[in-house]
């Protein structure tokens, strides 16, 4: 099995889904690729399989599960169809029309009753027709298609149809057209020389196969190292009009006529058999043959083509075992695994890797990254990484069906723990601060503070290092304060700090808004001094945004005072909370400023309102002055503030109104 084997060592290092290459006449004149350099998808429904093998862009299609289809599944070029696991199918008709560069990997397929009542036109299994070209057939399970199983005809060429099963179930399920392989459709149909060249090799016909093993008209079919046992058959292989078949090395079991040459009209096919567990007129291995007629011809001693391409075949007497081993759909191992942990603070790292494959598996080669290796059988294996790094992890399954690899980059990992913020960002002078952003005022010098701890308990100092993203980076320092001014440019500004241990390392990111201008159109404070959460307020203003800024969705805040209310504004950019709203501001074209109001209802504001001197008592007209009183919004990391001075006017215990 040199030629397997040969081809199994350089996949499994490439990493390509089957140890089986592509080769015989699929290689000629050209190359057979499927969907290689365009993106994988994986599909479970009718829907995106057509979507997707019907698309005019190379694409690798890989199926989950079992779909039906009572008409064509048409298959344009560059293309890649394979079946993921041990069980993918498709009830259906795979039609493959003046295309050219499509593989077919590891599916079951079947297509046994005319779901549409239109006849033979897509109850074949697969259907490579018009001039189709360059297809590789790999690895699939045939059964019970209505017509045949896989059809090649109409100026079809450079196909390769490889390590397939075929069979059939007994009527009434099927119709009894248990005819196979047809390679040209018609006696008439003479465009086809010249074309039709086509390579079978380990493939099995099994049960109830009777016709068609296959059948050739006009093409240059050459069949090696295949396995029939389909007993009570008529014949197996058949040279038609005009037609050349090389047989050899292959195994014939309990069959009639392994080959034998057909005239109807026109030049006699020609056929070679040689090599091949079984000579003429021999009934070896339970072999019986018809007598010649004028019509069947069985010796196989012509002179035939000889194939283009190079090959090793399989001695006659191996090829039972390799192809009832490795031929047909489910057997492809394709790779898959999970790990616990996949990452630690502490080394060494013990993890246990459990190998989740699909498919027939013999053995596994597992690469942890580490420089080390190992060849085993078991699912699970256990492996100690001692280095704080990441490692790359691959697993290669090999069974008698093929080779898959999965490689998963920085899949373990093995770190420092990085110190644990616990007292968050603070900006200690910030005129408001929302989560992770902070609201200054150009200008003020801002101290900015951050609590952390170093779990891993180093031993090490922590440092600290502050960007304030308005160019300004400091260097790394012990302490976890900093002084920092902002310029005139109002704005944000994407800052952050990084914590460091000496052996890992953590950042936060806040944002800085630099307050712009707000213009105050109306400030009224009315705290109730007689009920509790009962205090109002009503503020408008006027900014500077651009004409076409869009509100909906945004993040509000509006403190007037301290008296602070978050908004998320609708589509409609309106905003509430509660019973406060927010109104959807206007643009005036004019002076090019937005105008809003708000009205925040029933808080509890006359704590941070007294710092203005806003407090129970009595306060006649014409009141007291009350003096820079601030007023922000906050519109995502968009920020204006204003201060403004109110008359102040109150009743003890009752109510006061600031306006």
């Amino acid at each position: 099995m040199k030629t397997v084997l040969c081809a199994l060592a350089i996949l499994i290092m490439a990493g390509y889904s089957s140890a089986f290459a592509v080769d015989g006449y699929a290689t000629i004149n050209g190359t057979t690729t499927g969907g290689e350099g365009g993106p994988t998808v994986t599909v479970t429904n009718l829907l995106d399989l057509i979507k997707y093998v019907g698309t005019d862009v190379p694409y690798n299609v890989q199926l989950q599960g079992s779909i039906f289809c009572p008409t064509k599944i048409t298959v344009k070029s560059d293309k890649t169809i394979v079946g993921l696991g041990t069980n993918a199918t498709i009830n259906g008709n795979v039609y493959v029309s003046g295309v050219s560069n499509i593989v077919v990997q590891n599916l079951f397929i079947t297509n046994p009753t005319d779901d549409n009542f239109n006849g033979p036109d897509d109850e074949d299994g697969i259907t490579v027709i018009n001039g189709a070209n360059h297809i590789w057939i790999d690895h699939c399970t045939f059964s019970d298609c209505r017509d045949g199983e896989v059809d090649i005809t109409k100026t079809s060429d450079w196909v390769t149809v490889s390590w397939c099963k075929f069979f059939y179930t007994p009527p009434p399920y099927t119709n009894g057209h248990h005819f196979v392989n047809l390679i040209g459709a018609d006696d008439g149909d003479t465009n086809d020389l010249g074309t039709l060249h086509v390579t079978f090799h380990h493939n099995w016909w099994s049960t109830l196969c009777v016709e068609r093993m296959p059948s050739v008209r006009f093409g240059r079919v050459h069949c090696f190292n295949n396995y029939y046992n389909a007993s009570g058959n008529d014949y197996c292989v058949r040279t038609r009009i005009d037609a050349q078949c090389l047989i050899e090395n292959n195994f014939f079991e309990n069959v009639r006529n392994p080959w034998e040459r057909y005239v109807t009209s026109g030049d006699a096919g020609l056929l070679l058999a040689r090599s091949n567990n079984v000579a003429y007129p021999s009934t070896s291995y339970g072999v019986t043959w018809r007598a010649s007629g004028s019509d069947v011809l069985i010796s196989g001693t012509d002179t035939v083509f000889t194939p283009p391409y190079s090959y090793t075949p399989d001695g006659a007497l191996s090829v039972k075992s390799l192809v009832t081993n490795s031929a047909g759909a489910g057997r492809l191992p394709v790779a898959a695994f999970t790990a616990n942990p996949t990452n630690g603070a502490t080394a060494p790292l013990d993890v246990t890797f459990t190998d989740t494959s699909t498919g027939v598996i013999t053995d596994r080669v597992w690469d942890f990254g580490d420089g080390t290796t190992t060849n085993t059988t078991e699912t699970s294996v256990m492996h100690s990484y001692i280095d704080f790094a990441s490692y790359d992890v691959g697993l290669t399954v090999i069974g008698p069906a093929g080779s898959n690899n999965l490689s998963r980059p920085a899949y373990i990992t093995i770190a420092h723990t990085p110190p644990a913020i616990n007292e968050g960002l603070t900006a200690s002078n910030a005129v408001l601060q929302v989560g992770n952003v902070a609201v200054v005022v150009a200008g003020d010098t801002n101290v900015f503070n951050v609590g952390a701890t170093d779990p891993d308990d180093t031993g090490n100092p922590l440092s600290y290092q502050w960007l304030f993203g308005d160019g300004v980076t400091n260097g790394w320092s012990s302490s976890n304060t900093v002084e920092h001014t902002y310029g005139t440019n109002c704005g944000p500004y994407d800052a952050s700090v990084t914590i460091s241990n000496g052996l890992a390392s953590t950042t936060s990111n806040f944002t800085v808004v630099v307050a712009c201008q707000l213009n105050m159109i109306k400030l009224q404070l009315s705290p109730n001094f007689a009920k509790t959460n009962a205090d109002n307020c009503i503020v408008s203003g006027m900014f500077d945004l651009p004409a076409e800024y869009s509100f909906a969705g945004k993040s509000v805040t509006v403190d007037a005072g301290g008296a602070e209310v978050s908004f998320a504004l609708n589509k409609r950019g309106i905003g509430v909370s509660g019973v406060s709203k927010f109104n959807k501001p206007t643009y005036n074209k004019k002076t090019a400023l937005w105008k809003f109001k708000a009205t925040l209802r029933k808080g509890s504001w006359q704590a941070p309102w007294s710092d203005y001197s806003i407090t129970n008592t009595n306060m006649p007209k014409p009141g007291v002055l009350i003096s820079n009183v601030p007023v922000i919004l906050l519109l995502d990391t968009e920020a204006f503030m204003a201060t403004t001075n109110l008359q102040y006017t109150a009743k003890q215990d009752k109510s006061g109104l600031a306006k």
